[in-house]
């Protein structure tokens, strides 16, 4: 019973991750189930996230933390490219 609920559980996760239709910004590899929510530190936070714009080679990174998607900016060039000058794209999502 134990082996078939973890086959299930490998099995959708993988079928969920194949439909991912929006290609996010890279990012650290996700953990099954809870995402990055254990490598984002509690504290200073911005110094991880600086650290990772670095190691991906890009201003714009992608989490994960329990089923959540969290975007970072790590430059107000693309701050205010996305808030200001596309402001209107992203105004009825939550």
């Amino acid at each position: 019973l134990l082996l078939a609920s973890a086959l299930a559980t490998v099995v959708s996760y993988r079928f969920l991750r194949t439909k991912q239709t929006v290609p996010y910004p890279p990012g650290p590899l996700p953990k099954p189930i809870i995402g990055n929510a254990l490598d984002i530190p509690l504290k200073k936070a911005w110094i991880q996230y600086i650290e990772w714009s670095k190691q991906f080679n890009n201003n714009i990174i992608h989490l994960t933390a329990m089923n959540t998607h969290i975007v970072v900016l790590n430059s107000l060039e693309d701050i205010i490219e996305l808030m200001e000058r596309r402001s209107a794209n992203y105004s009825s999502r939550p």
